[in-house]
């Protein structure tokens, strides 16, 4: 180790799983589940197991640790300071931290937030940090629903594999601990758009049901945004806008492994507008119709599929609404585009349904 090398930013270690926690972001740029290791600054055994215990310290006690760590005989002691990184639900996901002389000044801690998807009901549980510091809401909320958090993304490269990720969870064909990461480019709500890197574990809880923990990470300082995408999704708004027109239609898009409308590029027409911050309940008559066209679509069988359905939101009645699914990558794990809008009270259904609600509650 060179005593003259010091590490003037926060590194970042991820403990979202059980094992050894790992460095994601080594004081310059984002690393993908290495050993801590393998940063750059201060390698020496002694100071590895000292980060280790720090980091694991901080964790579980949802408290900043700082301690004095001997280098070498003759040469001063170094500062290490373990920030834990909260996420929701009381869990910590991992620390930052910082290491280096004691009379060298402690940079701010650097803006990552944490969150927590649940596949069993779509929700993503925040932390704070998260909703203010990375997506700069005025007003956190504790848990939002896809299109709220997609509609931050400019670019998202990974965006088609995830789905699939999640699919082979939800089917355990994954192991815990398992990991997924992609650049992010994010529009805050004040129009200013960052870089991002988001990190990943689908964690299996003790009572055998999954969860995807994740860290946002903005490094805006050491990248900039980037907003060339297999998916571009500027392009999309604006072309979903002109095919939308005055039309009172939503226009999304929609992932065919998860069934999941991840953004809607034109917003649904009231009452279907409660799919911007609520997940959808269909009616149970639809279940089957629905999954079977969408698994044609999934199946390359067709390239486009027409549905009616009955959907409900927690604040309203039970709405029937036509759908149009059309695909642009065809496929089990491809997505597409999903256009939705109400029935007229007086237009042809052409069956024999009651006016008023689907035939069965």
């Amino acid at each position: 180790m060179n005593s003259t090398e010091n590490s003037s930013t926060w590194n970042i270690v991820e403990w979202m799983a059980d094992g050894e926690p790992t460095l994601i972001f080594d004081g310059k740029k984002p690393r993908q589940y290495v050993s801590i290791r393998r940063r750059e600054h201060y390698r020496q055994l002694d100071i590895d197991a000292a980060i280790l215990d720090a980091v694991k310290a901080a964790v579980t006690s949802f408290e900043r640790v700082e301690q004095a760590v001997t280098v070498k005989e003759g040469y001063p002691p170094l500062q290490l300071i373990a920030d834990p990184i909260l996420g929701p639900l009381g869990v910590s996901y991992g620390a930052q931290v910082w290491i280096g002389p004691t009379d060298q000044p402690v940079p701010p801690v650097r803006a990552i937030g944490a969150f927590e998807w649940d596949p069993a009901t779509e929700i993503t549980y925040h932390g704070r940090t998260i909703e203010t510091e990375i997506l700069g809401h005025a007003e956190p909320k504790e848990q939002r629903v896809s299109p709220e958090i997609f509609r931050h993304f400019e670019a998202f490269p990974r965006e088609g594999e995830l789905g699939r990720f999640i699919a082979e969870m939800r089917s355990n064909l994954v192991e815990h601990g398992a990991t997924f990461d992609s650049r992010l480019t994010l529009k805050r709500m004040d129009n200013v758009v960052r870089q991002a890197y988001m990190t990943m574990r689908a964690v299996r809880k003790d009572e055998g049901v999954w969860m995807l923990r994740g860290l946002v990470h903005d490094i805006s300082d050491v990248e900039k945004p980037q907003l060339t995408d297999t998916y571009d999704r500027r392009t999309a708004r604006t072309t979903a806008a002109l095919i939308a027109g005055d039309d009172p239609v939503g226009i999304g898009h929609i992932d065919f492994a998860t069934g999941i409308v991840a953004d809607w590029l034109t917003p649904p027409p009231a009452p279907l507008d409660g799919w911007l911050v609520n997940n959808p309940e269909f009616h149970q008559d639809n279940i089957e119709e629905m999954t079977a066209a969408q698994l044609r679509l999934a199946k390359a069988e067709t390239t486009k599929e027409e549905y009616r359905a009955w959907v409900r939101f927690p604040d309203t009645d039970w709405i029937e609404a036509k759908f149009l699914l059309a695909a642009a990558t065809p496929g089990v794990f491809g997505h597409g585009l999903i256009r939705v809008e109400t029935v007229a009270p007086h237009e042809d259904r052409g069956d024999s349904s009651e006016q008023g609600g689907p035939l069965l509650w």
